[in-house]
């Protein structure tokens, strides 16, 4: 009996431990979508010509700046002109519209002019609706 009693004890310790952690997995699931999905697509239609640094760093590391990225959105088009390293997460954080890439231009092939080009594809993948990779 007391064997039982302790299983029991056991398993309710363990529920009460699973569920919630179990529950944050799905929070954060649900949150890194709508996060992912939250976008400024509104500068693909407005008229303008958008002109955004993600990246005004250079080829040594930096504690402020990330390597050379910059977004041009114009006319309906996205382009990126060079993604260095950290270019793709500035991207994401200045909310982008990376589904809506239409092209990247690489000035060279310098790692710090392309080391997140790997990035930037899985990221415009993952946001948009295209069946598989064009980049």
């Amino acid at each position: 009996m007391k064997y039982k009693i302790k299983q029991i004890i056991y398993l309710l310790a363990l529920s009460t431990l699973f569920f919630p952690l179990a529950a944050c997995d799905k929070l954060i699931e649900t949150m890194a979508k709508r996060q992912m999905n939250q976008t400024r697509s509104e500068m693909l239609t407005d008229g303008n010509m958008h002109v955004v640094m993600v990246g005004t760093g250079g080829p040594l590391p930096n504690t402020e700046r990330v390597s050379v990225g910059i977004a041009v959105i114009a006319g309906g088009e996205f382009i990126l002109v060079d993604t260095g390293p950290g270019t793709a997460r500035n991207a994401l954080l200045q909310k982008l519209p990376l589904g809506r890439l239409s092209a990247v231009f690489l000035t060279h092939f310098h790692s710090d002019h392309i080391a997140d080009l790997g990035e930037i594809n899985m990221y415009s993948w993952v946001q948009g609706n295209r069946k598989k990779s064009k980049l």
